[in-house]
């Protein structure tokens, strides 16, 4: 599974610090985004990237978003000084009244798809910390699980009771199965792990590690293991709903899955680097972000993904004294075109019935002293 990257060209400055953009969340359908940059502000958009609205976030070090299924709830933790967590369930972002007193850094989070219940990780050296919140970040708890660790990466089941929270080097990960009411260790290799993603269901995780590991769990984070695929620094990971399709950034490439971890797809990409990335629930449709230029001169750039699309093959078949033009019904999602010359650019849309026989979509065509040449395109 491999995609078509488009920049976002209109897309707004991510701001001065870093390389540019620091996270990136999108609702289930991919029409609905939200994005932050380093020591930037915050913008969102609610056609697929074509407008952007500021909602008057301060500039600040803004390090994870995440946000409900429909776009409307959204949350975002600051990482430099007083961390913080904010919300926005609409065109304003408020700070929560998230533990900031001892807390210097929170880091990644996530959510529930009604956006109600999260889950972040602080920390302040030497102690670290787990909240949740069931009420979108309105009352805050502790997690009961020790301190002397350094967390990170987290995840959520899409109702926000199976979570899921990743330290950074140490063979242990923490497990919730009723929205962090009561943790459970499980083991898992040491490593710097960095982002994780979870089913809708929570029984699939995957998880990343900025010094090279890549694992997944298929019975919610008891067992664990190794997805065999190559990196040296993962940066991000993001999964469709059943948990089967998967996008890893490594950097420039990023690889993907369509059967859970078993198969990887290495695919190049036109950006130097790619940190931050989101997708729909189907994976067929989000976003990536990064830079281009150079490590010293960096220019931050946005693109939105699509499936490389590769229509299947037209044949031609006799049908009394017609012709029919014919391609595999289970194949969806595809318009016939004609032209009488294979050069020419105005190709037009076949407007007779396409009938179904034997398995087959048919056009029937009546043969002629011209020449007309057919093709299939993704609609």
């Amino acid at each position: 599974m491999g995609f078509t990257l488009v920049p976002v060209t209109n897309a707004p400055s991510p701001g001065s610090g870093g390389n540019g953009w620091s996270s990136i969340a999108c609702s289930a359908d991919g029409t609905k985004l939200v994005i932050s940059g380093y020591f930037g502000g915050i913008y969102t958009s609610t056609n697929s990237g074509a407008t952007w609205i500021s909602n008057a976030a301060p500039v600040n070090h803004w390090h994870s978003l995440a946000c409900s299924a429909d776009g409307t709830r959204m949350a975002a933790t600051t990482w430099e000084g007083n961390g913080q967590v904010w919300t926005n369930s609409g065109t304003t972002w408020y700070p929560t009244a998230s533990p900031t007193a001892s807390i210097a850094s929170y880091e990644n989070i996530a959510c529930s798809t009604d956006g109600t219940k999260l889950v972040t990780a602080a920390a302040i050296s030497p102690y670290h910390y787990v909240f949740t919140s069931p009420d979108s970040g309105t009352t805050w708890n502790q997690a009961n699980v020790p301190n002397n660790l350094s967390y990170y990466a987290v995840a959520s089941s899409a109702d926000g009771t199976k979570l899921a929270v990743f330290v950074e080097n140490a063979n242990v990960m923490y497990t919730s199965p009723d929205s962090g009411t009561t943790w459970v260790s499980n083991a898992i290799p040491t490593f710097n792990w960095i982002a994780a993603s979870s089913s809708a269901d929570g029984s699939k995780l995957v998880a990343v590690a900025f010094d090279g590991g890549s694992y997944r769990s298929a019975d919610s984070g008891t067992t664990w293991v190794s997805n065999n695929v190559s990196g040296a620094s993962w940066y991000t990971v993001a999964s469709s709903s059943d948990g089967n399709s998967i996008i890893a950034l490594e950097g420039g490439p990023y690889y993907t899955t369509t059967n859970f971890g078993q198969n990887w797809i290495s695919n190049s990409s036109p950006a130097l680097v790619l940190e931050v990335a989101a997708c729909s629930t189907n994976a067929t449709k989000g976003y990536m972000a990064g830079f281009t230029g150079t490590f010293t001169s960096p220019i931050p750039i946005l693109y939105s993904f699509a499936p490389v699309v590769t229509p299947p093959q037209l044949s031609l078949l006799s049908s009394n004294s017609q012709y029919a033009i014919a391609w595999p019904s289970s194949v969806t999602g595809f318009q016939l075109q004609q032209n009488t010359n294979l050069s020419a650019a105005n190709w037009s849309n076949v407007t007779s019935p396409v009938v179904l026989s034997n398995g087959m979509n048919e056009v029937l065509v009546s043969p002629t002293n011209a020449s007309t040449f057919y093709r299939l395109i993704s609609q």
